[in-house]
């Protein structure tokens, strides 16, 4: 079972927990009554280690899918995924790297922080490989429970923002 839906951008912040938490709850209730053992594939986010309320949805889905996992005997899969790039993503909705490419594009501006934060970035067609290596049992998990995209890229937000602008 692939678990992929969530919520990042409501209007009303009680939305994360019902979309990430709830919708969890109500899948594995699902599984539940229909008696599947299926292994469970979840992406969570990197942010459910920080204390912000789409963090604590995340989390909350995570601790529930691996007591659920306990409980039936289920493997779980979580990936807590960083930032990712790729085809498909939206500006100013779901990645820093579409929102810098369509504003420096359109010679509109760019607002960072912090130049100096590091961005963990994975590109989609990676994190989508990784996922067909789990559903053939082999997914990267590690000590800690949570499985992992093979690449990842490291960057500094002011420096991304740089190579965009000379693309452009």
């Amino acid at each position: 079972v692939y678990h992929l839906a969530g919520v990042n951008r409501p209007p009303d912040e009680a939305e994360f927990m019902r979309g990430n938490f709830g919708f969890t709850t109500v899948l594995l209730e699902i599984l539940k009554k229909n008696n599947n053992r299926s292994p469970i594939l979840m992406t969570s986010s990197v942010q459910a280690a920080l204390d912000n309320p789409y963090g604590k949805s995340k989390k909350a889905g995570e601790d529930h899918l691996f007591s659920y996992g306990q409980e039936y005997d289920v493997r779980v899969l979580i990936y807590r995924l960083p930032n990712l790039f790729g085809k498909w993503c939206r500006p100013n909705y779901n990645s820093v790297t579409a929102t810098f490419c369509h504003n420096i594009a359109r010679n509109l501006p760019v607002t960072i922080h912090d130049p100096q934060t590091l961005l963990r970035l994975c590109y989609i067609d990676d994190v989508a490989a990784e996922f067909i290596r789990a559903l053939d049992g082999q997914a990267d998990c590690g000590s800690d429970g949570f499985c992992h995209v093979a690449k990842v890229y490291e960057i500094r937000l002011g420096e991304l923002a740089e190579k965009l602008r000379a693309f452009a």
